[in-house]
């Protein structure tokens, strides 16, 4: 009876976030494409950046929903006084892949080329975090799983009294 407690409780644990992979180009016209990547919290997230003809990086600032400045001389003091998701520099022509775990916290992460004057004249977009269902630790739990578990679990309680009864009886 234990094993298939066991069984039906692995089945019902809700599963963690699946991965996502997407693919980024970063263009010589100032722009990635796409320019907008929406995650949910917690998630795996692998991105294939592939590289126009000229040098860029792909930054993602950690700090959700702030006021980045665009401007050379402001971008370049925000870079170097706040901590990054993601910091790469591409050079012409240049594949790679990239790999990190979306932020817990929803909200609206900038991402920037940090290229003298691309970020102002266009090269920046958003890594945006939310979750459809609001659950912020990226577990997705449905109310027919919690009934599930509400019911193993009363199955379980009611298993072991009997057992005890049983025994107390005998």
């Amino acid at each position: 009876m234990s094993s298939l407690l066991l069984g039906i409780l692995a089945i019902s644990v809700p599963q963690p976030v699946q991965a996502l992979e997407m693919d980024v180009d970063l263009q010589d016209t100032l722009t990635f494409n796409p320019d907008e990547i929406v995650v949910q919290p917690g998630e795996s997230v692998t991105l294939h950046l592939s590289n126009g003809d000229a040098p860029h990086t792909f930054t993602i600032f950690a700090q959700a929903d702030a006021n980045v400045p665009f401007d050379t001389a402001g971008l370049n003091d925000y870079h170097d006084q706040n901590e990054k998701i993601v910091d790469v520099m591409l050079s012409s022509g240049e594949q790679r892949d990239i790999t990190f775990t979306a932020p817990s916290t929803p909200g609206t992460y900038v991402l920037a080329c940090m290229t003298l004057g691309h970020a102002n004249g266009g090269m920046h977009g958003a890594l945006t975090v939310s979750s459809e269902d609001g659950e912020p630790s990226g577990f997705a739990v449905d109310t027919t799983t919690l009934v599930i578990v509400a019911v193993v679990a009363i199955v379980a309680v009611v298993a072991v009294a009997l057992f005890m009864f049983r025994k107390r009886s005998a």
